[in-house]
């Protein structure tokens, strides 16, 4: 994915290279959105800019960031397993791994019905917000790494008055 996929004006991000090999547009939710506009203005600005920029949004990447690990936690964003394949098990009343018949309201069914409640996010949503998360990794550390800075600098005009 690239700065050109993403439309922030329609609100949507195209993914033209996909598994299926079928460009595919995904909306994308008001506060990501806000979030991205920030994103790509900060790559574009100066190091003043980019300082300014990163600490007005702070709270809004710390946020999505926290609630992306959560999501992750909750074991909603499984690399494996695509949520078309569970919803074809469950509407064929068969395990499309070992074949084995999903008898209507058996355990076997109830656990492949919890894993696809599980699976609230297509598998391009997950390379998204994936990469998505680094970056933000990328601009709290940055936040970080500032305020350390500028702590020595404060120490330093301390010891020069």
């Amino acid at each position: 994915m690239q700065i050109k996929d993403v439309s922030l004006e329609q609100g949507v991000i195209t993914l033209n290279h996909t598994k299926n090999r079928k460009a595919c547009v995904i909306p994308i939710p008001t506060s990501l959105n806000l979030i991205l506009d920030s994103y790509i203005r900060l790559r574009n600005a100066t190091a003043e800019e980019t300082l300014l920029t990163l600490f007005s949004f702070y709270p809004s990447i710390k946020y999505t960031y926290d609630i992306i690990c959560e999501k992750e936690k909750e074991g909603a964003f499984p690399p494996v397993i695509e949520k078309d394949f569970v919803e074809r098990m469950i509407k064929e009343h068969k395990c499309l791994v070992c074949k084995t018949e999903l008898i209507e309201h058996s355990s076997c069914e109830n656990e492949v019905k919890k894993l696809l409640e599980r699976l609230s996010f297509s598998s391009e949503s997950i390379q998204i917000l994936t990469k998505i998360k680094s970056e933000l990794e990328n601009l709290i550390d940055e936040t970080k790494e500032y305020k350390a800075i500028r702590d020595k600098l404060l120490e330093r005009k301390k010891l020069l008055s």
